[in-house]
């Protein structure tokens, strides 16, 4: 009988294939949820988690975490525009006015918000004007509301389109006077319905006043003169945005104060009541913005802590054409803005424990979505509350640093029948532009080193 002598015995080699084929799915997996799943903050999170898995069983893979401004959706807005139209008339010291504005942001991953804005303000006004060379100057008190609707657009050509069929010239005129023409727009527009609306209630201070003014006119021919003025405002707000469509909301409170110094000259000729002149000034000026934002997730949580700090500066110029006690004219501005945001997890048990400690929340359920209201407390603020938080900030924030390009101007006329007891204002087109410079983020979870934020791409 032959035999053959040394047969492989291809059954044992049966497993080994099978390992060599599991590894190359594997391999293919990871490369293509790579590709596929990293390309969003979500996909991100999935694909650590799904090489985390298959290391458990296989070993040997460097699983790399997401970076954590991706899961908190930290955001990257590049470019910025808002604009506003106002008008007020004040009768007898009592000052009522109205606004209407609109904001579009442009995200770094191609998408848009658009924010329309009506608003109604009611106050006090004062006035003084001792004329010569003494003191003038105006100030006033105001409490207001605001309603704002939240729109999403997958680009900023489709952003863009939206304002221009919402926020014509004649829109603008529309919703600057008419109250509530923004929600019977909305009730009409079947095409694009808001993703969210938020109502704020706010209180400002402003007023301006002249320094150094000299005049070398008279009240029958006039002449020339000059000086310098100094305008300030400080106001506070809070608001709440309720979500339409995933029943997130949030609240946030804010609080600004601005102001700017300028000086130049002025020219007139023919009497005081008929006067004409021009008025030519340029400054600088510069401001501050304070403001903590709480997000919650659709079971009405709190989700989120975002506290954020905005300092700017800027040069100022003004033309104004005087015609008795009318005046008109545009002003411009140049500077810089930077933003700092701190976004704290309060998922994370030990950060809530801290949020607890300051701040106090309700909310109340309105169909499907909840309505916040955030509070500090006053008493807590300044004591170990508030240590307890800046720790924990200090241990598992996540820092943001925006650098900006801002320009703006608009164009005001303004009415002066006795100052600051009869008259009124119209400010038209005050616009500002603004471009991302730089975009830097720090995880204090992981060491606080400064780098690229990677929502900015």
């Amino acid at each position: 009988m032959n035999r053959v002598e040394g047969k492989p015995d291809w059954r044992k080699d049966v497993g080994q294939g099978g390992i060599e084929f599991v590894a190359i799915i594997v391999a293919a997996v990871i490369i293509v949820s790579g590709i596929i799943l990293a390309a969003t903050p979500l996909g991100a999170t999935l694909s650590y988690k799904l090489c985390e898995a298959i290391n458990s069983v296989t070993g040997g893979l460097q699983c790399m975490p997401p970076d954590r401004a991706e899961t908190l959706d930290i955001p990257c807005v590049t470019a910025q525009t808002d604009r506003e139209d106002s008008a007020h008339v004040t009768v007898y010291g009592i000052r009522a006015g109205g606004d209407a504005s609109d904001q579009l942001k442009v995200n770094a991953d191609g998408t848009a918000t658009v924010t329309l804005s009506q608003g109604r303000e009611v106050g006090v006004e004062v006035g003084k004007d001792t004329g010569g060379a003494g003191l003038k100057g105006d100030a006033y008190a105001v409490v207001g509301g605001d309603l704002k609707y939240n729109y999403t657009f997958p680009s900023e050509a489709e952003a863009r389109k939206f304002l221009e069929d919402r926020r014509g010239a004649g829109d603008r005129v529309v919703d600057m006077l008419v109250p509530f023409s923004q929600t019977v727009a909305n009730w009409f527009d079947s095409d694009h319905k808001p993703d969210s609306f938020t109502v704020a209630l706010s209180g400002k201070v402003a007023g301006w006043a002249s320094i150094g003014k000299w005049d070398k006119s008279s009240s029958a021919v006039g002449g020339v003169g000059g000086g310098g003025k100094v305008n300030a405002s400080i106001s506070v707000s809070g608001e709440a945005t309720v979500g339409l469509k995933d029943g997130t909301s949030s609240f946030s409170g804010t609080a600004e104060l601005s102001g700017d110094i300028a000086g130049g000259f002025t020219a007139g000729a023919g009497e005081d009541a008929l006067k004409l002149g021009i008025d030519i000034k340029a400054g600088v000026g510069g401001g501050g913005k304070w403001q903590y934002k709480v997000e919650f997730d659709a079971n009405g949580q709190p989700s989120k802590l975002i506290m954020t700090s905005e300092s700017s500066w800027k040069i100022t110029a003004e033309e104004v054409l005087k015609a008795g006690k009318v005046k008109v004219g545009p002003n411009q501005s140049f500077g810089a803005v930077e933003v700092n945001t701190s976004t704290l997890d309060l998922k994370v048990p030990a950060n809530r424990a801290a949020f607890d400690g300051i701040f106090a929340y309700s909310t109340v359920k309105v169909g499907d979505s909840y309505v916040p209201f955030v509070a500090i407390n006053p008493v807590a603020e300044f004591g170990p509350p508030m240590q307890a938080l800046a720790q924990r900030c200090a241990a598992d924030c996540y820092l943001a640093t925006y650098k900006y390009f801002q320009q703006g101007g608009d164009a005001k006329l303004d009415v002066d029948v006795q100052l600051g007891l009869h008259g009124g204002g119209l400010n038209v087109g005050d616009t500002k532009w603004r471009n991302l410079l730089s975009a830097t983020g720090r995880d204090m979870r992981t060491g606080g080193a400064e780098t690229p934020l990677v929502t900015c791409g």
